[in-house]
């Protein structure tokens, strides 16, 4: 039984989709604007095709690293960081007192009877 699994192989077009993206973000173009999507890769497409092998292939390697980068976790927002501590802090509450205190009162009071 063969399960299907998630292509892991970065393509040149993505990376370089990515890059623009990253680009346009930065210098605040076309800000919020998802109808110029077809205009933006049919623009793009012709500058993709101009790019060499040598050009491809570095943009691969800066969006691995950043997919890397990604994978690890690091967490830079304020919400994300405050669910990161809320998280291990439930963890660290468990292991301490594994028991909520009602429930620690119900077992006393149970197997304390006669």
């Amino acid at each position: 039984m063969k399960f299907c699994s998630r292509h892991s192989k970065i393509s040149a077009w993505n990376a370089f989709c990515w890059k623009k993206g990253h680009m346009m973000n930065q210098s605040n173009e076309m800000a919020g604007s998802k109808g110029m999507l077809l205009n933006l890769v049919w623009e793009s497409c012709m500058e993709y095709h101009e790019l060499s092998a040598e050009d491809k292939n570095r943009l691969i390697e800066e969006f691995s690293e950043l997919r890397e980068a990604k994978a690890i976790g690091v967490h830079v927002t304020t919400k994300s960081k405050i669910n990161d501590i809320t998280h291990m802090l439930k963890v660290v509450e468990n292991e301490v007192c594994p028991f909520p205190p009602l429930l620690s009162l119900l077992f006393i009071a149970i197997f304390s009877a006669p």
